[in-house]
């Protein structure tokens, strides 16, 4: 109790605004729009210290910037403040881990608190269990070992050898004789900093660190990847699927509330977000080099785009702009949700392992089963319009034949899709792993979502369910989806597709499961009652 109410008093104090002020003040001095594409090597490519920046305080606080800096003041300020490491910046996410270590009221610590506090005790037989086996760790302790790895990231900010490794362009390079050695009497980025904390003029030192970087011996492929830094500082800064997202919304709005008043010429505006939305997956393969789906930020934004260009086909070939309308809020609401959780969805472009770098299979096999998942979500989507408007009583029995047609006809496309795509991944699971089916977690639930879908459209055919039942169905099968996409990567975490491979995120997905399985319970129950 008493360790406890000491270290409470040492946060408050930590935290002080006078050493808040100090920092923000000495941050504030930073030329950060100089130093935004400045190459920096990190996570095995060449990237901006812009992103750099923005990644290394997302995963340290948990936001991509700091009390309102610049991200490079915030990252570079962190790195010459002198009171670093008493600043409170280290976000606990886990609330069980901030109780075991004795404060559950705060969430954010300093690394001088966290030192005090037992988290070396506790991270010692959880270091052991992952150096032997980290696929046996429980998601508590992979949260530990997350906080270990934050402290070990400020620790390394703080002393400068995390900007110093950075600059190191070439991976191959021995840092035990590389020139940003921090004793090293000529080390440009060491010169670089004192500048900046002395707050004096420090443009030569920055032109000298810019003219040390292109004096190195840079592979042919980093190279390449300079070029783009540039253009990725650019697709940092615009914001494109925010914007997006944003007209996306807006639109559908007047779809669905405006359908009868609002022209068919109209609907043309919806070329705006999606030029915005093509564009900023266009720079993404740019700067990769592969097809955007990578990592699930890259393959939820394929299969938000998916939706639009799929919510035309109700609004040109059957002139339902209410349900067009509809789908558009899906797609916004997806792009939100992928742009909200960038904790959980890393937007980050990190090159894939080797066995992986295949941008003919990526472009076949992932986008295909990808994309079917867009047609997917169309058929939820639209069965959640029926689950909801009939409780309200607000759909006619012609509007209920129109959902159920989409949806039958969603389905069919996205089976047909998956199908292929899961030929494909054997097709490559042969050519990369020397077999076509092996029953690895993705595969098998790649193959039970397909077949989920197929008894639904069969069971439609044979007319063992009509319009009603169909619409509920494809709410209940697009779960399997979940599973397929969310489930493998997030939760179980194992097989061979370790190119999506993440954590967290585990709260709000229960959340849309429970809430999707409530409203099928709630339409079921509607089709079992009476009707008058």
């Amino acid at each position: 109790m008493i360790c406890t109410l000491f270290t409470l008093f040492l946060s408050l104090g930590l935290a002080s605004p006078n050493l808040s002020n100090d920092f923000l003040v000495q941050a504030q001095k930073i030329p950060a729009e100089l130093l935004e594409d400045l190459p920096v090597q990190d996570g095995g490519r060449i990237k901006p210290l812009l992103a750099l920046s923005q990644e290394s305080l997302l995963f340290l606080t948990g936001k991509k910037s700091l009390k309102g800096l610049h991200p490079i003041q915030a990252y570079l300020g962190l790195t010459i403040f002198s009171q670093n490491s008493e600043l409170p910046v280290v976000n606990v996410r886990n609330p069980e881990i901030r109780k075991k270590l004795g404060l559950k009221e705060l969430t954010h610590f300093s690394v001088v608190e966290l030192n005090m506090m037992p988290l070396r005790q506790m991270l010692e037989p959880i270091l052991r269990k992952n150096n032997m086996n980290a696929s046996n760790l429980i998601p508590e302790e992979r949260d530990w070992i997350e906080v270990y790895h934050q402290v070990s990231l400020a620790s390394a900010i703080y002393s400068g050898q995390h900007f110093f490794n950075a600059l190191t362009l070439n991976p191959d390079q021995s840092m035990a004789g590389g020139h940003f050695l921090p004793e090293h009497p000529s080390n440009p980025a060491a010169k670089f900093l004192r500048a900046l904390k002395m707050g004096a003029d420090f443009s030569n030192e920055i032109n000298e660190l810019k003219s040390s970087l292109q004096s190195q011996n840079i592979p042919s492929e980093f190279k390449t990847q300079i070029s783009k830094t540039k253009l990725e500082v650019f697709y940092l800064k615009s914001h494109f699927l925010g914007w997006a997202a944003f007209v996306y919304f807006i639109l559908g709005l007047i779809l669905v509330f405006r359908a009868n008043k609002t022209s068919l010429k109209v609907c043309w505006l919806i070329l705006i977000p999606l030029a915005l939305h093509s564009a900023a997956l266009t720079i993404r393969v740019v700067i990769t080099s592969f097809a955007p789906v990578t990592n699930m930020y890259g393959t939820m934004v394929w299969v938000s785009l998916g939706v639009v260009l799929f919510s035309l086909i109700p609004l040109l070939l059957y002139k339902q702009k209410w349900i067009t309308g509809i789908l558009w809020i899906g797609a916004a609401l997806i792009l939100g949700i992928t742009d909200s959780f960038p904790l959980v969805l890393s937007p980050s472009m990190d090159p894939l392992v080797a066995v992986l770098r295949s941008n003919f299979w990526l472009s076949t096999h992932v986008l295909t089963i990808t994309i079917s998942y867009a047609a997917f979500a169309i058929a939820m989507l639209v069965g959640n319009t029926y689950l909801i408007g009939s409780q309200f009583g607000l759909l006619t029995l012609s509007k209920i034949r129109d959902l159920a047609h989409l949806t039958y006809r969603m389905i069919q496309l996205g089976v047909f899709l998956l199908t292929v795509g899961i030929i494909l991944g054997g097709v490559w699971a042969d050519y990369s792993w020397g077999r076509f089916w092996g029953w690895d977690p993705k595969e098998t639930w790649a193959l039970i979502a397909d077949l989920g879908y197929l008894a639904l459209l069969h069971a439609r055919f044979l007319g063992w369910i009509r319009e009603r039942g169909l619409l509920i169905g494809a709410t209940a099968s697009f779960l399997l989806v979940i599973m397929a996409w969310y489930g493998v990567n997030f939760v179980l975490a194992s097989g061979l597709h370790s190119y999506g491979f993440s954590s967290g995120g585990a709260t709000a997905m229960a959340a849309f499961v429970l809430l999707q399985l409530g409203l099928i319970f709630l339409g079921l129950l509607k089709e079992r009652a009476p009707r008058t």
